[in-house]
């Protein structure tokens, strides 16, 4: 008898497959729509989670798959895959979709809710974003960084008319997710959250990437650091424009909190231009292009950046 599927997990690769695994670790009932190699190591020996100074852990999700509409209705939708798949996906989850079912995206990006609820409605999303240091190091295998580790969601305004309190519905998920040991934040103001961390990742991601460096070699640069600063005032301007609250210091505390990050980061970008693979260009600079056009206000590193990098999108 097959099992009924609760939660799924579309786009399972390193973020996916590793929150699946902590859900299907507490008992859900979890399905992880993967791809490729990845797709078929994890049907072969699920997925394994490694940890520095801990023994690798196993876990069998209820089923993996590439094709959603094999599931049925569930009662969770994660979103992990990358933004620039993001339209594809929304259509593919569709059958997964009942009239209760949530849709937590965990993109990066501040335009991701609007651009999934184009395709699937707004009334069952609940915005968020998640901070996590995970890799693939092979297919199946998740090694896991616990530097930064937590998913941050809530209700947006613009959409669902309660940002400001927290809704039923997201401290049931909440709760959900925390019994199987996620670390979550329930956010009132998801908007601002969403840009304050836009704020360092966006810059980070394309500079890290042009520099082909990992964030100390930035931070520790006296020029690389202007640069990076000069980014992040650009995203402030744009978030500003957009009257999105963000503090007044939000550059220099931004940079200060990234002092603290590990030297060795490696911002996604940068691994997925090393690899060869198809980056996520249009959902971090040319995101900021596009609201900075909308609102008129200029962008010009992030056309540099995305000029450059652009040569490599695909």
């Amino acid at each position: 008898m097959t099992t009924a599927i609760t939660i799924a997990i579309m786009g399972a690769g390193a973020v996916g497959s590793y929150y699946g695994a902590m859900l299907a670790r507490a008992g859900e009932s979890v399905a992880l729509i993967a791809r490729g190699p990845h797709l078929a190591a994890l049907r072969e020996r699920g997925v394994t989670i490694e940890r520095a100074g801990e023994p690798a852990q196993i876990v069998h999700p209820a089923r993996v798959t590439d094709d959603p509409a094999s599931l049925g209705q569930v009662e969770l939708v994660l979103l992990a895959t990358k933004a620039h798949d993001l339209e594809a996906a929304a259509t593919a989850i569709a059958p997964l979709l009942g009239p209760d079912t949530l849709v937590l995206p965990l993109l990066n990006g501040v335009d991701i809710t609007e651009r999934l609820a184009s395709v699937i409605g707004p009334e069952r999303i609940i915005t968020g974003f998640c901070e996590i240091a995970v890799a693939l190091r092979e297919p199946g295998v998740v090694q896991y960084n616990g530097a930064r580790d937590r998913i941050v969601f809530g209700e947006l305004a613009e959409l669902a008319e309660l940002e400001g309190r927290a809704s039923d519905r997201t401290l049931a998920l909440a709760e959900r997710l925390r019994r199987a040991g996620i670390r979550v934040d329930v956010s009132t103001q998801i908007t601002r959250d969403l840009w304050t961390k836009f704020v360092w990742l966006d810059p980070i991601a394309g500079l890290c990437a042009l520099a082909r460096a990992p964030l100390g070699a930035l931070l520790t640069n006296p020029d690389a650091r202007a640069q990076l600063a000069a980014c992040m005032r650009e995203v402030e301007a744009l978030a500003r424009a957009l009257d999105v609250g963000l503090p007044d210091d939000i550059v220099e505390t931004t940079l200060t909190r990234l002092d603290g990050f590990p030297a060795h980061l490696r911002p996604s970008l940068l691994d997925a231009l090393e690899r060869g693979a198809k980056l996520e260009l249009e959902g971090l600079q040319g995101a900021v292009i596009r609201l900075g056009e909308r609102v008129g206000v200029a962008t010009p590193m992030h056309r540099w950046i995305h000029a450059l990098l652009g040569v490599h999108a695909n």
